[in-house]
């Protein structure tokens, strides 16, 4: 079996066992932990993301961050693009993409400091498992190759697996923030 297919796998377990730990008192606990990083990291632009499904939800830290953090949201232009980040505000009107993602229908552009990524899975050494399309990784790519930005894996602590299929594509977190607290990927 080839990486693609054993990552295909690993998606549909992660997906199912992700569903199983949604608690508010969770969501409540990584948000905090989440707010906190954020004000010791002191970034210009935070880029969150409106959770589906059973992703953690980060809307509250997003909240909590404003009005001292310009807080934006991923907007997917096309397949094989690296994502735009539009300004977000609790009042933005805002519309459904095409993946039924809610996203600003209209701002202006920013581009962040900290990156939130969901994901599915991830491991101790900072790899994610994601859907699929690698637009955090190409975007992570884009922006690494010309400035510092943060990429922090927020999610649940049961999401985290012992090792995750890489490729060389693949961008890591630089930090993972979960209901137990931040977490630094081992250099191992």
């Amino acid at each position: 079996m080839n990486v693609v297919e054993r990552k295909r796998l690993a998606r549909l377990a992660a997906r199912a066992r992700r569903a199983e730990l949604v608690t508010e008192t969770a969501s409540r606990c990584a948000s905090e932990h989440l707010v906190q990083l954020v004000k010791d990291r002191a970034p210009r632009v935070v880029a969150g993301y409106m959770p589906i499904g059973s992703e953690m939800d980060p809307t509250q830290a997003l909240r909590d961050l404003l009005p001292t953090t310009a807080i934006a949201l991923p907007v997917t232009l096309d397949a094989g693009l690296a994502l735009v980040f539009r300004e977000w505000t609790p009042g933005s009107a805002m519309s459904r993409s095409k993946f039924g993602v809610m996203v600003p229908a209209e701002g202006k552009l920013l581009s962040p400091d900290l990156v939130i990524v969901p994901m599915l899975a991830f491991d101790r050494f900072g790899h994610r498992l994601g859907y699929g399309g690698g637009y955090y990784d190409r975007t992570l790519e884009e922006f690494r190759s010309c400035r510092s930005v943060l990429a922090v894996g927020f999610a649940h602590s049961g999401q985290e697996v012992d090792m995750l299929d890489t490729e060389s594509t693949d961008q890591p977190l630089d930090v993972i923030v979960t209901e137990k607290g931040i977490q630094r990927p081992d250099a191992s």
